[in-house]
């Protein structure tokens, strides 16, 4: 599960402001290089946004800008002495390619998605980092982990929309993605 939002959105949107709450997932593999550090490229589904109110009043205008990531963190994993139950930390950079960009906007019932992939940049370069727990079992590690992600790249350039005929101006000066997750996960 990941809930992600964004920095720099517009003033206007700033008290009606709200976490994107999605799943993610995908695979890892764990490079062993001693006992304790290991290497853990890692491929992901990872949806990012957040949501917000543009109008309140008889009816509200709801948006919600949402982009869909493939992600490739490399993490550096430090995994400390134990029998069953080994605590662990990691950090690494992490690269994402956007395979889906768009905004809802929803009116009461009503609701439509635009495509906004022309407005939005392709890739977005970031960190991630965390901790959490392996559990060793007779066949393979079960992990659980909390993570942190921040994004350096702003994602989406400036752009307009219509609303009921009147024109919105997105103007980003610093749009870039935050966001924790929570994980579990299987290693054989």
């Amino acid at each position: 599960m990941i809930t992600s939002n964004v920095t720099g959105i517009p003033e206007e949107w700033g008290d009606a402001q709200d976490y994107r709450v999605s799943f993610t997932g995908g695979v890892f593999l764990n490079y062993a290089l001693d006992e304790v550090f290991s290497l853990q490229p890692e491929l992901l589904y990872v949806p990012k946004g957040f949501t917000g109110n543009l109008y309140d009043g008889f009816i509200d205008v709801d948006v919600s800008p949402q982009f869909d990531f493939l992600e490739v963190p490399v993490l550096v994993k430090c995994t400390l002495p134990g029998v069953r139950l080994r605590p662990c930390f990691f950090a690494g950079p992490s690269l994402g390619f956007a395979t889906a960009s768009n905004l809802k906007i929803s009116a009461g019932w009503l609701s439509t998605k635009i495509d906004i992939s022309s407005v939005t940049r392709d890739t977005q370069f970031g960190i991630v980092a965390g901790a959490g727990v392996d559990y060793v079992m007779s066949r393979g590690v079960l992990t659980f982990d909390a993570r942190y992600q921040r994004g350096f790249s702003n994602i989406i350039d400036d752009f307009e929309f219509d609303v009921s005929g009147t024109t919105q101006t997105v103007t980003v000066d610093e749009f870039k993605h935050y966001g924790f997750s929570f994980m579990m996960g299987y290693r054989f």
